[in-house]
């Protein structure tokens, strides 16, 4: 399926446009990582947010009101509950949805168009264009 980079304003831009066709089907139109070395998952919940404390924290709520208690191997340093709610819980998290990602073909988010969707995103694009940088002469 043929596709077309819509390449961001910027380089930092975490995310880069995409469309993708192919003949007697439905036009696509998404969203891709632009750093071919991180996932969909790391760039949203990633680092440099700071969610992985809140996702961390998260997990262990759910776990708890699920009546799991997290304990520690035998052996293994007692974590304080700093520990327990620290990104390193979160980190766990993102592992495991980019281990279930890596069966997922494709990484982004993708919508279907018909040529009724095409048309309508195609102007949408022309407005806002439009809007925002003047009409074309």
């Amino acid at each position: 399926m043929p596709k077309k980079m819509l390449h961001p304003p910027r380089d930092e831009s975490p995310f880069v446009a995409a469309v993708s066709w192919g003949r007697d089907h439905d036009v696509q139109i998404g969203v891709q990582v632009a750093d071919p070395d991180k996932s969909i998952v790391d760039v949203l919940f990633g680092g440099e947010h700071g969610y992985l404390t809140e996702i961390g924290r998260e997990l262990v709520d759910r776990l708890d009101d699920a009546g799991y208690v997290l304990e520690p191997r035998q052996g293994a340093v007692a974590p304080d509950e700093a520990a327990i709610t620290n990104p390193g819980l979160g980190q766990m998290v993102l592992r495991c949805l980019n281990a279930a990602r890596a069966h997922i073909e494709r990484d982004g988010l993708w919508a279907d168009l018909d040529r009724r969707g095409t048309n309508d995103a195609v102007r949408a694009l022309r407005t806002g264009r439009d809007a925002a940088f003047g009409k074309d002469a």
